[in-house]
């Protein structure tokens, strides 16, 4: 989840709520839940306040990132990780017999 501390929508940003992102956030990089992260928070959060998005990475509402915040996660993600080797139906299953009555 990535920083938000200064948006402009009314009572969004609480000190208890940026503990709550900050908590879920430790979750997600830590618990080994998912095969890999890409730690969008990590990427755009600014270095001297870390509760705020960098500034040339915002949108200008301080809740999502602009088009250069959004250059930067891409310039992060590693396609292989994008690769899956599940194998992908291309045909589902039947699901019995229709029947149409005359």
């Amino acid at each position: 989840m990535t920083p938000f501390e200064g948006t402009e929508i009314t009572n969004y940003w609480s000190p208890e709520g940026e503990a709550t992102r900050q908590a879920v956030n430790e979750w997600i990089r830590t618990s080994q839940a998912y095969d890999a992260v890409i730690d969008f928070e990590e990427v755009v959060r600014d270095p001297a306040a870390p509760t705020k998005v960098l500034a040339e990475y915002d949108s200008g509402d301080h809740l999502h990132p602009g088009d250069g915040g959004y250059e930067a996660i891409a310039n992060v993600l590693d396609l292989a990780l994008l690769q899956t080797t599940v194998p992908v139906l291309t045909s589902f299953p039947s699901r019995g017999r229709r029947h149409s009555r005359r």
